[in-house]
């Protein structure tokens, strides 16, 4: 049998997917050049790997544990000789690029083997669907994740999957675990694509891919315990048992929990949102959408509203299979039905990006700090600085050893999401260990009354303020 092509050559394509790249590296570069990237993850994945770089392990002090015990993404150890040349995330970001557009040119040939060979207009919409998808783009501009450099990889699994290609279809997957440990859901999943049609050796082989897969989510979880992380399982799982063992221990008490915590709204809104974006295409193949449903899973169980959310990343492992049941759907209606369709497909997906995707969650237009008054306030810091930043400083401040989010370690204040009580802690003797505290002068009555708190915290009295335009910079005195 002759080697499947996994990336189209087709002209159409090859335009489009630079634009995809072109337009994705600008966005998330602006994103992070104007002050609106996010300290997590963004300010995590840099300090980590900035740290691996020059010696200084993989521990996070944003987070106090090791960058692999949160997620094992191997991934992470490419970037670490190029931080060596430059200190920069621009290298997440072109990484994040060129996968978004190699993903434009995986399309095609998946379209091709799910069926549409020979139906260029079907085809052609499916590539500006994928092409278009607010979810891909969503997780295009949040920053940097090793989830979003697994769009192409999915696709070309897919494509592996439909053509019986077993040992391509392990390469994916080691690419996948590559990647973070939990994308081996997805490659499960994919061992699934194309079931019914392989032969009972075939079956066999993509049998033992689901048990691999299954296997490296469970190994990735123990390491994480092991290296001093909880995963979060106590608190968006914690209503399955006081561990992933105690769920797989009492099934029952954990599909009622799962069950009644799965059908809840904003559940709803993220399941339509996503059938949507695809003008319902994958609602005609339900198998390959069951894919997607399991792929989406742990979010959509997940105790915590961000991962029901449709603005952040966790849409793009999902995209794929929702591209998938897409192709699937226009094979199974006549050609002009799926004619018509795809062309009516094309403007919702328009409409899709901008109601749901970027335009929506304002992640390049949110209200921000000057950069010009950031860049004049981070000039008084020193290289080797203990720092508690802001959010918006915060990423421009990763590379050292040292940086916690404020208002932290001047006064106790709620997390977004759970922390570890080393960056929690109020202690004085944790005060003293920073040198320089960089935060937005607040104008909201809560901003005001948080720096008012941290203004009476006992160490506070050490430090001298500088106001940098709409920035305030303690610098611990005397220097």
């Amino acid at each position: 049998m002759a080697r499947p092509a996994y990336l189209s050559r087709h002209p159409f394509d090859r335009v489009l997917a630079i634009v995809v790249a072109l337009v994705a590296f600008g966005a998330v570069w602006f994103r992070y050049t104007t002050f609106r990237s996010a300290l997590y993850d963004l300010g995590v994945f840099e300090q980590t790997v900035w740290k691996m770089a020059h010696g200084h392990g993989a521990t996070s002090s944003l987070t106090s544990w090791n960058a692999f015990a949160d997620h094992l993404s191997p991934v992470l150890l490419v970037f670490v000789p190029l931080y060596r040349l430059a200190a920069t995330p621009v290298w997440f970001f072109a990484a994040q690029g060129l996968a978004l557009g190699v993903a434009v040119l995986c399309v095609r040939p998946l379209a091709e083997a799910a069926g549409l060979r020979g139906r260029a207009d079907a085809t052609n919409a499916l590539v500006l669907l994928a092409a278009a998808n607010a979810a891909i783009w969503n997780a295009a501009v949040f920053d940097f994740h090793p989830t979003t450099l697994a769009v192409p990889v999915l696709l070309v699994g897919c494509t592996a999957a439909l053509h019986h290609r077993h040992r391509d279809m392990w390469i994916v997957f080691a690419a996948l675990i590559f990647l973070r440990d939990d994308l081996a859901l997805a490659a499960a999943a994919l061992a699934l694509v194309g079931w019914t049609a392989d032969s009972r050796t075939g079956r066999r082989m993509r049998l033992a891919l689901v048990g691999a897969g299954f296997a490296w989510v469970i190994a990735g979880a123990q390491l994480g315990e092991a290296l001093g992380s909880s995963r979060h399982f106590a608190v968006r799982y914690g209503y399955l048992g006081t561990s992933m063992t105690d769920a797989v221990l009492h099934p029952i008490h954990a599909a009622v929990g799962a069950v009644q915590h799965l059908f809840v709204g904003d559940n709803f809104l993220l399941i339509a949102s996503s059938l949507i974006a695809f003008a319902l295409l994958p609602v005609l193949r339900p198998s390959w959408l069951a894919l997607a449903g399991f792929v989406a899973l742990p979010n959509l169980l997940a105790n915590d509203p961000n991962l029901h959310s449709y603005g952040f990343h966790y849409g793009a492992p999902v995209a794929p299979f929702l591209i998938l049941a897409a192709a699937g759907a226009l094979t199974r209606v006549d050609f002009e039905r799926a004619r018509r369709w795809a062309f009516a497909a094309v403007p919702i997906a328009a409409s899709c990006l901008v109601v749901l995707g970027p335009p929506a969650s304002r992640a390049l237009s949110k209200p921000t700090v000057s950069a010009a008054d950031a860049r004049a306030a981070m000039a008084l810091v020193r290289p080797g600085d203990v720092v508690s930043s802001s959010e918006r400083i915060g990423t421009h401040l990763a590379n050292r050893v040292t940086l916690l989010p404020y208002p932290y370690p001047f006064v106790d204040s709620p997390p977004k999401f759970p922390l570890d009580p080393e960056v929690l802690s109020t202690s004085r003797a944790k005060q003293d260990t920073v040198d320089v505290v960089v935060t937005a002068n607040p104008r909201s009555a809560k901003g005001k009354s948080l720096l008012q708190r941290v203004l009476s915290a006992e160490g506070a009295a050490d430090f001298e303020m500088t106001k940098v335009g709409d920035l305030l910079v303690f610098i611990r005195a005397p220097r």
